[in-house]
């Protein structure tokens, strides 16, 4: 926990948010609602202990009506609650090690991510795709655009699928998982969770939204779909479903013909979902495929029962080497959240450093960085000339 006494001088930045359970119907998530850092310091401030608004208010050297209203929007939105008469305390879970824990983190899921990489390399044939060969058909290839015939960009993407298909200890299960998700007036369930240790591809003062988001555009004949994934390997700030879904949307009417003015096609250059190649030609710069979500996802390698083992062993080893930074009131849901270790962020960074270093992938280039870890689903692919 940071010193208190000089949050007014150097406040505490969420460096990343994510939430697990569902969003409401107007999709507003935890980057909704808590991107003003004077929220997330109010949140931090009450996360450790129950403090007063007034103790809040003399802590941050802020008006006391200002942080009033911010814990009356914080309750109304379930990120707070009242537990006496004048304290409150925040609901969501909030990481915030040491570098001595964060060091024995990254040794745990290193150590972790080698036996996952063993394991499927071993289990399964896998060629230059990371995909089972004998599940590999034209069907496949035929369904499915990836930039510039890249293997290796195509991979991080079914990479990182292939982590996030394994939840052995049943993570979502509907007694233990709903335990926990908070219900909220605009109609979701979940609890979030915020990152405020430093991390070296964080920009100062921005956060990330990580983990894994769809976004859905319905037209009349057909429904398209946006998979990513949010990782260390990209440069996606500040993409929130707004922000993602336009570029979505833009590039699919560009690759539909729909829309070709240059205006547009230079905001989607900018930002990545189109690119120029050396010689100028403009190419689209995303996955695309006429599979569904659920027919890759099918064919993307996996676990079985026997990995159940490394599942728990990972999930209490993290648990057992940061218990200690949470209150403990918060350490039941620190536990169960670190029951889902093998899909968090944190081993799929782990994962794919590990392939990296055996040298099945290779390092994107800055172009890639925007759209990796991204999938387009619908009825067309692009046409490159």
């Amino acid at each position: 926990m940071k010193n208190e006494d000089i949050l007014f001088l150097k406040p505490i930045v969420f460096t990343s948010l994510e939430h697990f359970g569902e969003s409401g119907p107007n999709m507003m998530s935890t980057d909704y609602y808590l991107s003003k850092l004077i929220v997330q310091n109010v949140l931090y401030l009450t996360f450790y202990e129950p403090k007063s608004i007034q103790e809040i208010a003399n802590i941050l050297d802020v008006h006391l009506d200002m942080v009033e209203e911010i814990v009356y929007y914080l309750e109304a939105n379930a990120f707070i609650k009242q537990i006496s008469y004048n304290k409150y305390i925040a609901t969501l879970l909030i990481h915030d090690f040491t570098e001595d824990t964060k060091h024995v983190l990254k040794q745990i899921y290193s150590k972790y991510a080698k036996i996952f990489v063993e394991y499927m390399l071993n289990k399964h044939k896998i060629d230059s795709i990371f995909i089972d060969s004998n599940k590999l058909n034209n069907k496949f290839f035929d369904n499915i655009y990836f930039p510039n015939n890249d293997y290796n960009f195509l991979n991080y993407s079914l990479i990182t699928l292939s982590c996030l298909k394994f939840d052995a200890l049943n993570f979502y299960n509907a007694v233990n998982f709903n335990k926990y998700t908070i219900r909220r007036t605009d109609g979701s369930a979940y609890f979030s969770v915020a990152n405020v240790e430093s991390d070296s591809h964080i920009k100062d003062n921005t956060f990330r939204i990580l983990g894994q988001h769809s976004t859905k555009i319905t037209s009349f004949d057909t429904t398209r779909s946006l998979w990513r994934y949010n990782t260390k390997f990209d440069d996606r700030f500040f993409d929130g479903i707004c922000t993602i879904a336009k570029d979505f949307k833009e590039t699919y009417d560009y690759i539909d013909k729909k829309d070709m003015k240059i205006e547009l096609i230079d905001r989607l250059i900018n930002n990545k979902f189109l690119a120029k190649d050396k010689y100028d030609n403009i190419f689209t710069n995303v996955i695309f495929s006429k599979l569904l979500f659920d027919e890759i996802n099918t064919i993307v390698p996996s676990t079985d029962d026997d990995f159940k083992y490394y599942a728990t062993k990972l999930a209490d080893d993290i648990f057992n080497a940061c218990k200690m930074s949470y209150p403990e009131h918060m350490r039941e849901l620190a536990k169960y959240y670190f029951r889902k270790a093998f899909t968090l962020n944190e081993m799929i960074t782990a994962v794919i450093n590990h392939f990296i270093d055996i040298g099945f992938l290779k390092n994107i280039d800055f172009m890639q960085r925007k759209t990796v870890n991204m999938i387009i689903f619908g009825d067309k692919l692009p046409v490159e000339n």
